[in-house]
């Protein structure tokens, strides 16, 4: 059983959702396709800390699920982008999953589905009309989570190093990219 608080706005309560975050930060650590990525969970968190409270103070809110003694089990936090969009026939905004992360204990017991459908509902309330997330090239069970939830590929944002930087390639046994366009719900 498992308790959904939100929206919430107050940059106090970030402080619980740290090691959340960190145990995320590691995963990606894990299995990311493309890096590098700051090494440290403790300064990933630093760092994702001072973005939410920057989405906060621009109208974002995040929702905490809470397990019955009312610990964090898990979160998702939300930025808004209401109005038009230039690419897309949106007419009232984006409402765009920043983060939504389960503690790896709770997983598999519907805190993530539960937290969709809190998003989901805000996303409606403040007229948005469509929501957007963007997944950690290589965390395949995370796209697959989006994609049962009605998620389909809209762009690929692809990385690279500027300047003299590294260049790397794709990991040993991997393509450089679609032979073809993406099929409808091809994990990339």
């Amino acid at each position: 059983m498992h308790d959904i608080e939100g929206p919430l706005d107050a940059v106090a309560g970030l402080e619980e959702l740290g090691s959340l975050f960190e145990q995320l930060h590691r995963h990606h650590l894990e299995v990311a396709t493309f890096g590098p990525l700051v090494h440290d969970p403790e300064e990933a968190w630093t760092l994702r800390r001072r973005w939410y409270e920057q989405i906060l103070a621009a109208g974002g809110r995040y929702f905490v699920a809470r397990d019955q003694a009312g610990l964090a089990i898990g979160y998702g936090l939300v930025e808004l982008a209401l109005g038009r969009d230039d690419t897309f026939d949106v007419r009232s905004g984006i409402a765009e999953v920043v983060s939504l992360v389960v503690d790896e204990a709770a997983r598999g017991n519907g805190v993530g589905q539960a937290l969709m459908a809190a998003i989901e509902a805000f996303a409606n309330a403040v007229g948005a009309d469509l929501l957007k997330v963007a997944v950690m090239a290589g965390n395949r069970s995370a796209y697959s989570f989006y994609a049962t939830n009605g998620f389909l590929p809209g762009e690929h944002v692809l990385y690279r190093p500027c300047g003299d930087g590294p260049r790397r390639g794709p990991r040993r046994g991997q393509r450089r990219g679609p032979r073809r366009g993406p099929r409808r719900g091809q994990i990339l």
